[in-house]
């Protein structure tokens, strides 16, 4: 089978940049949860914790030591700042982003990409790309990615 080394880089290009481009939009999206969140904590916790703060410090003003018995309830552990009150919602902004690229994806296709410019010819076989450590399914992940790019 013959591929345009062109038309291989195209693809390429379409997947990486349809890839950076919801890269961009999905961690926009969880930055405004995250901020969201963030905005609420404060109020809805600080308060919390602060008086939890001020028990310890009027206990270890005292001099004696602190005991299971004299130390003050610590505010639920799960109302600590971070994601994991909001983790549903990253993980479904995540999948309505569908599959993004590994790095490791990236740099196969960045690979490809390099080394189809290399080459210079105007048609490639499969067997020549197999040979340079491209077989078929690394030309299926192009064609694939290209065709979920056209199906946005």
């Amino acid at each position: 089978m013959k591929f345009s080394p062109a038309t291989l880089i195209a693809h390429i290009d379409t997947a990486l940049a349809a890839d950076a481009k919801s890269r961009v939009e999905c961690e926009a999206a969880i930055a405004k949860v995250r901020d969201r969140h963030n905005a609420t904590w404060k109020s809805d916790h600080d308060p919390k914790w602060r008086r939890y703060r001020d028990q310890i410090t009027a206990l270890l003003k005292t001099g004696n030591p602190i005991t299971p018995e004299n130390a003050p309830k610590r505010p639920d552990r799960f109302e600590m700042n971070g994601d994991w009150e909001i983790r549903n919602e990253i993980a479904d902004i995540r999948r309505g982003y569908g599959p993004l690229m590994t790095e490791g994806g990236r740099a196969e296709f960045k690979a490809i990409r390099a080394t189809l410019e290399a080459i210079g010819d105007q048609e490639i076989t499969d067997g020549q790309l197999g040979r340079l450590g491209f077989g078929a399914k690394s030309i299926a992940k192009i064609f694939r990615a290209a065709t979920i790019e056209a199906a946005k």
